[in-house]
């Protein structure tokens, strides 16, 4: 698909991720080089076509769209009156934190984590309660003694699932173990879902309200932003189906003016569930292969190490045998003209997080920068 070959956002357009960055290929923010749907463009313009932008009503047909979407994507049955609109995923996580949480109070999240958790919980006057996962084998598992003694001690947990900056898929056993510990303890599951269509070929995402006790303890939050590059556009929702979690959410997010959408949110949304699917399966092939190429390059340096699942299109890198990895990550940047998100932004310095989702030609360039400037560090030193 051609939405999927060409680089559209060049250094000088409003695109933040490159705001600043000249040259250099920035594979950081969690955002696409890729243009939107096309069905999706097009909502936008015909809604863009008529000028007047006043309050919105809701739109009734944004929920079904979102319903059936899980239907088909996900075998998942979700009821229309259990959705709420929302202008983005953090801020149901702060309209989450707000609501269930008093100032003071512990909110659990595993390490590392996404840095978004990591700013949110304290700039709402909340405490980060961190349980680092478990290393081992090549990949990351969750330490389940720690978080049920965490859990004593909190009212909410944030959940990451896919996984970011890990790229992990949680396991259905997983996700059910947590939910276990979560009613056991009292403790209110918020689930970031907003990679779960971003999958390896193949994969099939693990709803958290696939699981029978979420229906008593969960909120998931989701959005077609990351897949398919709406985050400008703020479009999400926010899903429980526990009327007394589900009522103070709705309040909670009125109260922050952050349940209310712009002209555009509805359509462009409606757009991506109804008609995105073949957009969402060019997508995952078109990452799949980037991974390849980024695998084969990490290959050539046996001090780095990916450690990342197949879920999202961020790939995790161990550089613990790097002395100074902010300095070779300054030095890729400054020099070898091509730049990676730090691990200390995830609570996790010894590795660095890479956004894939860029057209080959652009990938291609970026991993024959980052071959040279790592051999070229890797002699001066």
């Amino acid at each position: 698909m051609k939405e999927f070959e060409r680089l559209h956002a060049m250094p000088e357009s409003d695109f933040y991720r490159y705001e600043g960055m000249g040259d250099t290929i920035p594979l950081t923010l969690a955002d696409t080089d890729f243009e939107t749907a096309e069905e999706v463009a097009k909502a936008i313009r015909e809604r863009a076509a008529f000028p007047l932008f006043g309050y919105v009503k809701e739109d009734k047909g944004w929920a079904e769209a979102i319903v059936s979407f899980y239907k088909r994507r996900h075998g998942l049955s979700l009821f229309s009156s259990c959705l709420r609109f929302s202008t983005g995923v953090i801020a149901s996580l702060t309209a989450s934190i707000r609501a269930f949480t008093a100032p003071g109070d512990k909110v659990a999240v595993c390490l590392p984590a996404y840095n978004g958790f990591l700013s949110t919980i304290p700039h709402n006057g909340r405490e980060v309660l961190g349980i680092p996962m478990k290393r081992g084998n090549g990949s990351y598992s969750y330490d389940f003694e720690a978080m049920e003694e965490a859990f004593t001690s909190c009212r909410l947990f944030v959940y990451c699932h896919p996984y970011n900056p890990l790229g992990k898929e949680n396991t259905f056993e997983e996700t059910e173990r947590i939910l276990f510990l979560a009613k056991k303890h009292g403790v209110i599951v918020f689930s970031d879902e907003i990679h779960g269509e971003i999958l390896r070929p193949g994969l099939t995402h693990d709803p958290i309200f696939a699981h029978e006790l979420a229906k008593e303890v969960a909120i998931m939050a989701s959005s077609p932003a990351k897949a398919f590059n709406l985050a400008g556009i703020q479009t999400s929702f926010a899903y429980a189906e526990n009327p007394s979690l589900l009522e103070a959410l709705g309040d909670a997010l009125y109260a922050d003016d952050c349940g209310e959408a712009s002209s555009f949110a509805y359509v462009a949304a409606k757009a991506c569930y109804e008609s995105g699917d073949r957009y969402l399966d060019a997508l995952n092939e078109r990452i799949a292969k980037n991974e390849a190429l980024f695998r084969d390059a990490l290959s050539l340096f046996p001090f780095l190490h990916l450690v990342s699942g197949p879920a999202t299109y961020l790939l995790y890198v161990e550089a613990t045998e790097i002395e100074d990895v902010e300095d070779y990550l300054d030095y890729l940047k400054n020099v070898g003209g091509v730049a990676f998100s730090s691990g200390t932004l995830y609570g996790d310095k010894n590795h660095f997080r890479v956004n894939i989702a860029v057209p080959e030609a652009t990938l291609q360039e970026a991993i024959r920068r980052f071959v040279t400037a790592t051999k070229q560090y890797c002699s001066k030193r």
